[in-house]
């Protein structure tokens, strides 16, 4: 059997930056941590959305006519969508340092902040849930 994993992730990585390119709330927080304007209200909202896309984009990209079987098995789950949360994970992390970063400069603080580690034990919990669902749904 062919993997897939690689070819499905290429897909979605492409279809989310698009998404993310084009979207008009990412576009304008964007604009507001380059302009050192966000607070960090504007990274929740930042990372709701970029959120909402992911979920998007897995629904188009992941949808049974592109799996084998019909079915999301482990493997390609965890080489497609993992990277996709770590990628998000990153991005709002990025945000959320840049935007503490100017509060704390503004308000005289001098302190580094510290990246959030990527909850692996969740994603992967969040995987096979996905996983299971889609092998219930094939029976």
């Amino acid at each position: 059997m062919q993997d897939v994993s690689q070819e499905l992730y290429k897909k979605i990585r492409e279809e989310f930056n698009s998404k993310v390119n084009k979207d008009s709330e990412i576009i304008k927080i964007r604009k507001k941590i380059e302009a050192e304007t966000a607070d960090l209200g504007n990274i929740s909202l930042y990372a709701r959305r970029l959120g909402e896309l992911a979920s998007e984009t897995l629904i188009d990209c992941l949808d049974e006519d592109k799996l084998p079987n019909g079915i999301l098995y482990w493997n390609i789950a965890e080489r497609t969508i993992l990277p996709l949360l770590k990628n998000v994970h990153e991005i709002v992390n990025e945000a959320a340092i840049t935007v503490q970063k100017n509060i704390d400069t503004k308000s005289g603080i001098g302190i580094n902040s510290i990246p959030a580690p990527f909850p692996e034990e969740r994603a992967k919990a969040l995987i096979q849930k996905i996983v299971d669902i889609s092998i219930k749904e094939a029976e």
